[in-house]
Parts: C-alpha cells; structure tokens; sequence
C-alpha cells in the first residue's frame, strides 16, 4: 500500500500586509483559514484550470473557508497567490 503526503502541511503563506499586519493563509482538514486580512477585502479561491471557486469577502478576523479535499487551489487575497493541495 502506497502512502501518499499531504502537499502541504501547516501554513502556507504569510506576508506583510501594507499596514503592517502578517497575512496567514493555512490549510486544514476541511479547507482553507485566513488570517490577518483587512476587513472588506475579497478572498478567492480558483481551480488550477484557473475557474473561480469561492469569492468570499472579509467580514472577521480569521476567515475559514470549506472545500473539497484531494484537489489543488489557488487562493487570492489582495496581490497575493498562493497554491495549495488538501
């Protein structure tokens, strides 16, 4: 039996917003959770084939967002992008 890893594992991103505050784009069991995002702001969640999956806009601190697992995303917040696998 062939064991397969998961394509990423704890956070996946985090980057310094303009005002200071760190982006945190993290995978989890169910999905996606964001943090550290300004209030207002859009995140989006696309396919590799580039197809919009979610767009979701920011009403809390740290946003979890649920999603198919077994597949690839790309997940957009601000000029952000980063692609992760559940």
């Amino acid at each position: 039996m062939r064991i397969r890893k998961p394509l990423i594992v704890g956070p996946v991103a985090v980057d310094e917003a303009k005002d200071g505050s760190l982006v945190k784009i993290l995978s989890t069991p169910s999905g996606v959770k964001v943090t550290g995002v300004k209030l207002g702001e859009t995140i989006r969640i696309y396919t590799v084939d580039g197809v919009l999956q979610k767009s979701i806009q920011v009403e809390k601190q740290t946003t979890d967002i649920p999603l198919q697992k077994r597949k690839i995303y790309i997940v957009k917040v601000g000029g952000k992008s980063v692609k992760i696998g559940l």
